[in-house]
Parts: structure tokens; C-alpha cells; sequence
């Protein structure tokens, strides 16, 4: 009922164009991510699927997993973040993640120990 609702009250064209602005959004902050990658000269393990709203990278320390809302993962040995781009989230709220992985200790010692917060406001 509720998906019909969601539906009805939007037209087609509003929700290709609504796909499109958050594939396009997805693409700008795959981008981002890699050219972080080449500034910091090491490796952000940065990974998007074709089309997909969610972009992976390495994680950064605790304190930024949780004031940007990160969802995390450990995968074939490496300590992932990931965001997930949806309706809410701008192309602001992405330059700002990549001003606060620029700094200094985004990536320190506790990005690599398993933790996990649920708090903040971000990309969930």
C-alpha cells in the first residue's frame, strides 16, 4: 500500500529524473573519493558497481564514521565505509566527508580495529 501510495503521487518522469540526479550524485562522490585517494598517495580501497547509490571506501577513524553516520564492514581483510546516496544527501554534505578524510588522522590507527557506532547524521 505504501509503495502504491509512493506511486501515485509521483509521476514517472519525476522518478527517472530523481534516479538520474542520485546516480549522478553516486558518480561525483566515486569521483571525489579517488581523487582523495591520489592526494593522500595511498590506497582508499574506493569502489562503486555500475549505476549503484553506494560508494565504498576505506574507513576513516571513529570520530568521523560517526559524525557522518558511516555504515562500515570488514571485508577480505580490509575495513570498509561506505554511503549510501539518497534523497537527502548533497553534493555539500559529500565535499564536506572529503574535508574531514583530508585531515590529518582520518585515517589513524583506530580505522583499522573493529568498532562499531550507530550515531550521528549523515548518509543513513
Amino acid at each position: 500500500m505504501i509503495l502504491w501510495d509512493y506511486f501515485a503521487r509521483h509521476s514517472y518522469d519525476a522518478l527517472i529524473e530523481k534516479a538520474l540526479r542520485l546516480e549522478k550524485l553516486a558518480d561525483y562522490a566515486y569521483r571525489k573519493l579517488k581523487q582523495l585517494e591520489g592526494e593522500l598517495g595511498f590506497n582508499l580501497h574506493v569502489g562503486r558497481s555500475p549505476l549503484a547509490l553506494t560508494v565504498r571506501f576505506r574507513r576513516p577513524n571513529a570520530r568521523i564514521v560517526s559524525q557522518f553516520s558511516l555504515s562500515t564492514e570488514f571485508l577480505n581483510g580490509v575495513y570498509y565505509a561506505h554511503i549510501f546516496l539518497m534523497e537527502h544527501v548533497t553534493t555539500q554534505l559529500v565535499d564536506t566527508l572529503i574535508q574531514a578524510l583530508r585531515q590529518p588522522g582520518a585515517f589513524g590507527p583506530d580505522a583499522d580495529q573493529g568498532f562499531h557506532l550507530h550515531e550521528g547524521s549523515g548518509f543513513r
